[in-house]
């Protein structure tokens, strides 16, 4: 999935410019998954996976999308 596709998810276009700019191109599987699975929908998600598989973006984007719209709250571990 392209970072692009993240404002069909929900995700501020301020949120997906800033990625762009900074670099992303495209998410990884377990990234994908977790946007698919509803991560920008305010729904609480575990997260298990392998360390330098994507998880640290998975939370930060959940965060930073959270902040954005001014609600939720984020606990990451």
């Amino acid at each position: 999935m392209k970072i692009q596709e993240l404002s069909g998810y929900g995700v501020s276009k301020s949120i997906v410019d800033k990625l762009v700019d900074l670099g992303y191109i495209s998410l990884l599987e377990i990234q994908e998954l977790a946007v698919k699975a509803r991560l920008f929908e305010n729904k609480n998600l575990v997260i298990s996976a392998p360390t330098n598989s994507g998880n640290t973006f998975i939370g930060e984007l959940a965060a930073l999308n959270a902040s954005k719209r001014g609600s939720g709250k984020e606990l990451f571990i």
